[in-house]
């Protein structure tokens, strides 16, 4: 018969009383966080499959960054052509569509020239 000494078996358990209670304690939410608004981020753009709802529709998020123009990643629209998708600017919640942002067609997009799949 193996005898366990009092004190391995005490700082065992402590040990898995510890490990346990800090794995109640870790939790995805965002500490001292607040909500945000629906105007707190009017730059956020949906790029959306033309002819579905923003929620469903949604394949990558963009930047309007002034002038007509969204910054989105060149991976998004490698591809898709231009009749492929629209934007939609200013949506916070895709749920709210109809609340929310404005829908636009795209006219043209650019892929910078160095951009290269590969990397």
């Amino acid at each position: 018969m193996i005898r366990w000494p009092l004190p391995v078996f005490i700082g065992s358990a402590t040990c898995l009383l510890a490990t346990s209670s800090l794995a109640q304690e870790i939790s995805p939410r965002i500490i001292d966080g607040t909500n945000a608004t629906s105007n707190d981020w009017p730059y956020i753009t949906a790029l959306v499959t033309k002819g579905s709802s923003a929620y469903e529709g949604q394949f990558c998020g963009g930047s309007y960054i002034g002038d007509r123009y969204i910054l989105t990643a060149a991976h998004c629209v490698e591809r898709v052509s231009k009749e492929d998708f629209e934007v939609i600017v200013g949506i916070n919640n895709l749920n709210n569509e109809y609340n929310e942002g404005v829908r636009l067609p795209v006219q043209q997009f650019y892929i910078h020239p160095e951009y290269n799949s590969s990397n």
